[in-house]
């Protein structure tokens, strides 16, 4: 269940990344990189290897 909420919340956040760039809010966009990091290191550590 926490592995599905992660891939939510990276299928979110890459959405806002995408919306801020598209709005030419480059600073918005760059201050998502962190969060979608994070998101990445849970789903791996998550996933069933």
């Amino acid at each position: 269940m926490a592995y599905l909420g992660a891939v939510v919340a990276g299928v979110n956040i890459i959405a806002l990344f995408f919306g801020q760039r598209v709005s030419k809010d480059y600073a918005g966009a760059a201050a998502l990189v962190p969060y979608f990091l994070l998101v990445l290191a849970a789903i791996y550590v998550l996933a069933e290897h």
